[in-house]
C-alpha cells in the first residue's frame, strides 16, 4: 500500500507536546517498519521553518522525494470570519493535494489541530471515496463541553472536526480508554476504532547523577528536599488543585521533610492563583515548586532523583509522563480512571483523583512501605518495557492493511451487483471516408465500444461513410462539443501525426479527455501548421514546452535543415498534459515517453492492443477468382508490403533484396507494394530503380487503394513483408492486417514490432543484412508448409490478443480509471474552489496555492540557471549575449527528460526569465511569459545567493529543490564581462542530467 501521513501536527503548535511527538514518533516507526509498504509524509509550507528538520529526520527511512510540500492559502487568523474562504479553499486544496499523490490510505497524525495556527485538516470534503484514518486522542472536550467549550468560536470548530472524524475509515486510538470513549460517545462501529497504544523515548531510563550534579539542578528548580513529582501540563482534568490538596493533607500527617516539584509550562497568572492555594492549604510557598518549563534533558534527571511520581488526572488519552517515570525506574502512582489503569497496569498503585485523602494515603503507602515501593519500582521498569514505538507502529499499520483489505473487498463485491447507468460518449476522431488508418479504426471501435457508452462522434470533415455511425450515433463538430461539453460524460481523442488531427490540438485544451495516442510523434503536423502560416507560432510554442530552448535555437539554426528537427523532436508535451490519461497501443511509445519525459512519464498509462476485427479469408476458388482480378495467376508466389512507399518502411531495401536474390529472374515471382509512393526524392529515386531493372514487370506500386482492393491484396498475398525505421512510438496496423489474414509475414525488431511473440512473425535483426531478407524470402518461397504454420499462429493471436470485445473492454477500463483519477484533478478543485467565495485578489491567492500544491501529471525536470546578476551584462556586453544563447544551445536534449530554464529574482521571488531569454534570441514574437517559478523535488538550482535571495533559495531547498551554488560572473579578462559557465559548467549540466529522478548514468 501507498500510505500519506499528514505529519502536520509535528509541525504546528503541538510540535513540541505530547500530540506533535506522538505524531512524529509514531511516523518514524511507521517508516522504520514499513516493509512493502511506501510511505509518503505530507507537511504544509505555512510553517516553513519545520520542513528542512522534519526532511532530515526521514532521511535514513525514506527517499527525499516521499517528503510532500503543500501551500494552504495563508491567512493570519483562519478563525476571523473575513478568513473563512482561506480555511474552506485550504482544506479542500490539501484534500486534493494528497488524492494527487495517489494514495491507498491517508493517515491523519492529528485531525484536531487549527486553533492558534495554520494548520488545516479535514476528512472527505473533497475526496469522498479516499482511505482515511485519523489518530484518536481523546474526546476529553466532548465528554465536558461545560469546560472546554464555552467560547462558541471554538464549540463550532470542534463540532465540525467532530464530524469530520465521523466520517474516517479508520481510527487508531492510543489507548483503550480512548478507544471506548469513541464507541460510547460518538457511536463508532467496535470494528473501525483499534487501539494502539503509545510508547516512550527510550532516553527515558534509570542513569546515574553525580552528587554535584545533584545538588546543582535542584537548586536550579529550588528544590531542597526530597520531592514528589508530577509533570504533564496545567488543565482542569489535570487535577492540579486536587494534587495541592492532597500533598497538603500529606504534609499535615508529619512528611515535613518533602516538597512536591510540578513541573511544566506555566502563566504567571495561574503559578499566583496555584501558590494562593498553597498558602491557603496551610503550607510554605516553598513547599510546592513550580519549575515552569523543563527541557528533555534535566526532565529525565527530574525522573531519576524522584522519590515518587504522582499522577492525579481525572482524564486521559494515553498519560505518556507517568509511562516515562515507570521508565525511568521510579514507583508511580495515578488515578483510577480512563486510560491512566492501563499505561500503570496494577490496580494497587491507583486512587481515586476525586478523594483528597485516598491521594494522600496512596502516597504515604509508598513512602512509608519500602518494599511496596520496591514492587512499583521493579514493577514499572518490567512494564514499561512492553510499550514500544515499533510495536504501536506495527499494531497500526497491521490495522490499516486489514481494514484497507475488507473495504476492498466490500467495493469489489458492490461493483459487481451495482446498476450503472449508460455514460455518454464524445468520441473525436477522423472517420471514413478520410484517407486516414486512424479513421478506418475508429469505424471498427466504435461498435463495440458503444457497448459501453452512448456515443457521439465529432469530426471536423464534411461527411461521414459509415452505415454504422449513421444508425447509431450523432454526428457533431468542435464547435458543437465547445458549447455542450457539460452534456458528455466522457471524452475520447484518436491523435495522430496527420492534418487529419489539427483542430483537436486546440480543443483538448478547451475540452479535456483521455486521449489515444496513435503516434507519439506530433511533430509533423504541428510544424505543418506553421509552416503553412495557419498557426504561425505554433511549432516554436510546441518546441519549448516540450523540449525547452534548445529546440527552438535549433529550429531556426540556417545550418540545420528544418525536416530534421521534425524527426528529432516529438512536440507532444502539451497534448499529453492536457490529458485525463493516454491510452497507446504498445510499450514503445511508453519507453519513448520515458526517454523524453522521464523514467515515470508513463506509469500511469494504459496499454490497449490495436483492435483487430477477425478477417473473413476466402476459400482457394474465391482466391483465384480475386487474382485473376487483379491480372495475377494462380500458380505465382505473391509477395506484398503494405503501407505507405517510404523510407520509414524500407521500401527501397526490400527491392535491393528481392533483386539480389533468385526471385528477380522467376516469373512467377511477383513483388507488390500495395499503397502510394510519397513525392520525396527517396521514392522517385525507388521508382526509377525499379522501372530500371530486369524486374521493372514483376515490382508493382499500386497507388493509393480502396478498403476493399487493400483487403483483396491481404487475400491473395503468400508473404508480407512490414519492416520499419525511424519509429515514432505508432504501432503497425498493416502488420496486424496481415497476421489478421493468417499471412506469414517478415518484420524487423524496430519499434512496437520488437514486441511481437516470435512464434506470429518472422523477425529479423533491425540493422539487417540484405543478403539475411533474401534467403528468409527465398526460403519461405518454397516452404510452404512454414508458411501456413506460422500463418495459423499469426492468426490466432489477433483472435485473442486484439479482439474487438476485449479491446473495447480494455478502453472502457481504461477510460474509466483516468476519470476516477481526474474527479480528484485540478479542474475539479477549481469547481469546487470556485463555489467558495473567493473573488478578486482571493482568487488569486487561491490559484497560486493551486500551483504549488498540486504536481502536473507530466514532470521534466528542471535545471534552474540563476540570470538576474547578468541581466545588464547582455545590454553592456554583447559578448554575454552570445555566451548565453551558446549555453542554452549546448545541453543536447533528446533523451534526457530535462530542461535548462534561466530564471531572475523579483519582489514576489524566483520568476522565469523568458522575455529575457527571447530578447538574447531575438524571438521576442513567441508569446512567452516570466510566470512564478513551480518545482518539484529533485529539480536543480544553480546560481550564487545575493542579497534579499538568499531565505527564498533557502526555503527552496527546504522543499525538495537542490542547490548548487556556482558564481555565473568571472570579469577576470580585462573590463569584459564572461559568463562563467564553461566547458566545466557543461559537464556539470550533463551530470545533472544523468541523475535525474528515476535515471542512472
Amino acid at each position: 500500500m501507498r500510505i500519506v501521513i499528514d505529519l502536520q501536527a509535528a509541525q504546528a503548535s503541538n510540535a513540541n507536546r505530547g500530540i506533535g511527538r506522538y505524531s512524529m514518533a509514531l511516523a518514524e516507526g511507521i517508516a522504520r517498519n514499513k516493509g512493502e509498504h511506501e510511505i509518503i509524509i505530507a507537511l504544509s509550507a505555512a510553517f516553513r521553518d519545520s520542513v528542512s528538520t522534519i526532511r532530515d529526520r526521514f532521511k535514513k527511512f525514506l527517499p527525499d522525494e516521499n517528503i510532500r510540500v503543500w501551500y494552504p492559502v495563508i491567512s493570519v487568523n483562519y478563525f476571523e470570519p473575513a478568513n473563512a474562504w482561506a480555511r474552506q479553499v485550504s482544506e479542500l486544496l490539501r484534500e486534493a493535494f494528497l488524492a494527487n499523490l495517489k494514495p491507498d490510505v491517508i493517515l491523519i497524525s492529528s485531525l484536531f489541530e487549527g486553533p492558534g495556527d495554520e494548520s488545516v485538516t479535514s476528512i472527505k470534503l473533497f475526496d469522498r471515496k479516499s482511505f482515511v484514518v485519523s489518530i484518536l486522542y481523546d474526546l476529553i472536550p466532548n465528554i465536558y463541553p461545560d469546560i472546554y467549550l464555552k467560547n462558541e468560536i471554538v464549540s463550532n470548530w470542534y463540532r465540525e472536526k467532530l464530524t469530520h472524524l465521523t466520517r474516517a475509515d479508520l481510527q487508531l486510538a492510543i489507548s483503550n480508554s480512548s478507544r471506548e470513549e469513541s464507541i460510547h460517545y460518538l457511536g463508532t462501529n467496535a470494528s473501525n476504532v483499534v487501539n494502539i497504544s503509545a510508547a516512550i523515548d527510550p532516553k527515558y531510563k534509570p542513569i546515574s547523577i553525580d552528587h554535584d550534579d545533584q545538588l546543582a539542578l535542584k537548586s536550579q528548580f529550588g528544590l531542597s528536599k526530597p520531592f514528589v513529582l508530577y509533570t504533564g501540563g496545567i488543565d482542569y482534568r489535570k487535577n492540579i488543585e486536587g494534587l495541592i490538596h492532597s500533598f497538603a493533607l500529606l504534609k499535615g500527617r508529619g512528611y515535613v521533610y518533602l516538597q512536591l516539584a510540578i513541573v511544566c509550562s506555566i502563566s504567571d497568572e495561574t503559578k499566583k492563583r496555584l501558590t494562593d492555594l498553597v498558602v491557603s492549604c496551610g503550607m510554605n510557598q516553598s513547599d510546592v515548586v513550580f519549575t515552569g518549563f523543563v527541557p528533555d534533558e534535566e526532565l529525565l534527571a527530574l525522573y531519576n532523583l524522584c522519590e515518587l511520581f504522582i499522577f492525579p488526572s481525572w482524564h486521559e488519552g494515553f498519560g505518556l509522563p507517568a509511562l516515562e517515570a515507570m521508565a525511568c525506574g521510579r514507583a508511580v502512582i495515578g488515578s483510577n480512571c480512563s486510560s491512566i489503569p492501563e499505561v500503570i497496569g496494577r490496580e494497587d498503585a491507583l486512587f481515586d483523583p476525586h478523594d483528597h485523602g485516598a491521594i494522600a494515603e496512596k502516597m504515604a503507602q509508598v513512602l512509608d512501605d519500602s518494599a511496596f515501593r520496591a514492587e512499583l519500582e521493579g514493577h514499572g521498569l518490567a512494564h514499561s518495557k512492553k510499550f514500544s514505538w515499533d510495536a504501536t507502529a506495527i499494531s497500526a499499520l497491521n490495522a490499516i492493511t486489514e481494514k484497507f483489505s475488507s473495504r476492498q473487498i466490500a467495493e469489489n463485491e458492490s461493483k459487481k451487483s451495482k446498476y450503472h447507468r449508460r455514460l455518454t460518449l464524445a468520441y473525436v476522431s477522423p472517420l471514413p471516408p478520410e484517407r486516414s488508418g486512424i479513421a478506418d479504426y475508429s469505424a471498427d471501435l466504435l461498435p463495440v465500444l458503444s457497448e459501453y457508452y452512448d456515443i457521439d462522434v465529432v469530426v471536423c470533415q464534411e461527411m461521414v461513410s459509415s452505415n454504422w455511425v449513421d444508425a447509431n450515433c450523432k454526428i457533431r463538430n468542435a464547435e458543437w462539443l465547445r458549447e455542450h461539453a457539460d452534456q458528455y460524460d466522457r471524452v475520447l481523442y484518436h491523435f495522430g501525426n496527420s492534418h487529419f488531427h489539427q483542430h483537436m490540438f486546440d480543443l483538448i485544451a478547451d475540452v479535456p479527455g483521455v486521449i489515444v495516442l496513435h503516434d507519439f510523434y506530433l511533430s509533423g503536423i504541428i510544424s505543418y501548421l506553421s509552416r503553412s502560416g495557419q498557426i504561425p507560432i505554433a511549432w516554436d510554442m510546441a518546441l519549448y514546452n516540450s523540449h525547452g530552448y534548445a529546440a527552438i535555437i535549433e529550429r531556426h539554426s540556417p545550418s540545420i535543415d528544418w525536416s530534421n528537427v521534425v524527426t528529432k523532436y516529438p512536440c507532444n508535451f502539451s497534448v499529453l498534459e492536457s490529458a485525463y490519461g493516454v491510452i497507446t497501443h504498445s510499450r514503445h511509445s511508453c519507453e519513448l515517453a520515458n526517454a523524453w519525459y522521464g523514467s515515470s512519464a508513463s506509469n500511469e498509462w494504459a496499454v490497449v492492443p490495436l483492435l483487430r476485427s477477425p478477417a473473413r479469408i476466402p476459400d482457394e476458388k474465391k482466391r483465384t477468382a480475386i487474382r485473376t482480378e487483379l491480372g495475377l495467376s494462380d500458380n505465382q508466389f505473391i509477395v506484398c508490403s503494405f503501407g505507405f512507399v517510404a523510407s520509414t518502411k524500407l521500401s527501397e531495401k526490400i527491392v535491393d533484396a528481392w533483386l539480389e536474390s533468385d526471385l528477380a529472374k522467376d516469373e512467377d515471382c511477383v513483388l507488390i507494394f500495395v499503397g502510394a509512393a510519397d513525392n520525396s526524392e527517396y521514392s522517385k529515386k525507388l521508382v526509377y530503380k525499379i522501372k530500371n531493372s530486369a524486374a521493372k514487370d514483376r515490382i508493382l506500386i499500386t497507388g493509393w487503394t480502396s478498403n476493399d482492393l487493400f483487403h483483396d491484396y491481404l487475400a491473395i498475398a503468400d508473404l508480407g513483408i512490414q519492416l520499419r525505421t525511424q519509429s515514432r512510438g505508432e504501432t503497425s496496423a498493416a502488420v496486424l492486417d496481415c497476421l489478421n489474414y493468417g499471412l506469414a509475414t517478415i518484420v524487423n525488431r524496430h519499434g512496437s514490432m520488437a514486441d511481437l511473440p516470435l512464434h506470429a512473425v518472422s523477425m529479423i535483426d533491425d540493422d539487417f543484412e540484405i543478403s539475411q531478407l533474401s534467403g528468409l524470402i527465398l526460403n519461405y518461397r518454397y516452404d510452404a508448409d512454414a508458411r501456413r504454420a506460422l500463418g495459423l499462429q499469426a492468426k490466432d493471436l489477433v483472435c485473442t490478443l486484439h479482439s474487438p470485445k476485449k479491446c473495447a473492454t480494455e478502453y472502457y477500463v481504461a477510460i474509466e480509471h483516468f476519470y476516477s483519477q481526474q474527479n480528484l484533478g485540478t479542474d475539479q478543485l477549481l469547481k469546487a474552489v470556485a463555489e467558495v467565495n473567493a473573488t478578486g485578489a482571493k482568487t488569486k491567492v487561491a490559484a497560486a496555492s493551486i500551483a504549488h500544491s498540486i504536481e502536473p501529471p507530466l514532470l521534466q525536470l528542471q535545471i534552474l540557471i540563476d540570470v538576474t546578476e547578468i541581466l545588464d551584462d547582455v545590454t553592456n556586453f554583447p559578448s554575454v549575449r552570445e555566451q548565453l544563447k551558446s549555453l542554452l544551445a549546448s545541453v543536447e536534449y533528446p533523451n534526457a527528460g530535462a530542461r535548462l530554464e534561466p530564471v531572475c529574482f523579483k519582489d514576489d521571488g524566483f520568476r522565469y526569465a523568458r522575455r529575457f531569454v527571447l530578447d538574447v534570441l531575438n524571438m521576442q514574437y513567441v508569446p512567452l511569459q516570466d510566470e512564478v517559478v513551480t518545482f518539484a523535488i529533485g529539480d536543480f538550482y544553480v546560481g550564487q545567493a545575493v542579497d534579499g535571495t538568499a531565505d527564498e533559495i533557502s526555503r527552496m531547498k527546504g522543499e525538495g529543490l537542490v542547490v548548487k551554488y556556482m558564481d555565473l560572473l568571472d570579469y577576470g579578462q580585462l573590463d569584459k564581462g564572461k559568463i562563467g559557465l564553461d566547458a566545466a559548467f557543461l559537464q556539470f549540466v550533463r551530470g545533472i542530467l544523468f541523475e535525474r529522478r528515476g535515471t542512472t548514468t
